[in-house]
């Protein structure tokens, strides 16, 4: 493979309201995909946000290129034992070679609303409504409705 990816950094800040299992969580991920060699990334390869990665309001891979950036807000809380709800505001994007060409009009919008179980991720339930956004340079109006209903190994 010619293909390394060379950064992934997460920076978070969970904030823990109170001991009843409710935190807000501040988060800032960078994602950057190089070559080793001299060929292009191929484009199975590149950067994606949406789906079960950052920005969530988006179907996979509907936002891929070289690198991104992307600001997490997020406020969980519990539903019921076993059961957790959250909501996610998110601001990013992706972008060429080492975050070439950003600029902070040329960000999208995501919100989720959903419910998960609690229990061990290789047994969970999700069910989410996200929402993304046109880039905020062009008006930032909602072209992105995606609705879930997961589950893993049952």
């Amino acid at each position: 493979r010619d293909i390394g990816v060379t950064g992934v950094q997460t920076c978070a800040l969970p904030i823990y309201l109170n001991d009843h299992g409710r935190v807000i969580s501040l988060s800032m991920t960078t994602l950057f995909a190089d070559p080793l060699g001299g060929r292009p990334v191929p484009f199975t390869e590149l950067v994606a946000l949406g789906g079960d990665k950052p920005m969530p309001g988006f179907w996979w891979g509907r936002l891929a290129d070289r690198s991104a950036a992307v600001a997490t807000a997020e406020y969980r809380w519990p539903i019921a034992p076993f059961l957790d709800g959250s909501m996610q505001a998110a601001v990013g994007n992706v972008f060429g070679e080492h975050l070439e060409g950003f600029e902070p009009s040329l960000l999208r919008f995501s919100g989720a609303v959903g419910i998960s179980t609690v229990t061990a991720p290789d047994s969970a339930l999700q069910i989410l409504v996200g929402f993304g956004t046109e880039t905020f340079e062009h008006g930032g109006q909602v072209d992105s409705i995606r609705v879930v209903a997961a589950a893993n190994r049952f």
